[in-house]
């Protein structure tokens, strides 16, 4: 009965200095990374040089969802993803 069970391997890391928590999970064919921003200021979290393209698939600062609006990018493959306060973003690759 449990021989199709996925798999999935998680790695947080807090960046205490930034008040960010970024946690990276994945299994066999997709990751997701979450980078929670618990500061009151803009933060920034750098990408290191990945052969996939990470996509966003959710930012909480977003109109929709009554935030102060999106600066992180819509899609990244490597560089700095910047978040507004008090806000989350998940990206998928």
């Amino acid at each position: 009965q449990y021989r199709n069970r996925q798999v999935f391997t998680t790695h947080p890391k807090q960046l205490e200095d930034q008040q960010l928590l970024v946690v990276e999970r994945s299994n066999s064919t997709d990751t997701i990374i979450s980078i929670l921003n618990f500061s009151k200021q803009v933060q920034a979290y750098s990408i290191g040089v990945d052969k996939n393209e990470w996509i966003k698939i959710i930012d909480s600062a977003a109109a929709e969802w009554n935030g102060p609006g999106e600066i992180a990018p819509a899609s990244i493959k490597t560089g700095t993803i910047v978040l507004q306060p008090e806000s989350i973003v998940l990206y998928q690759s």
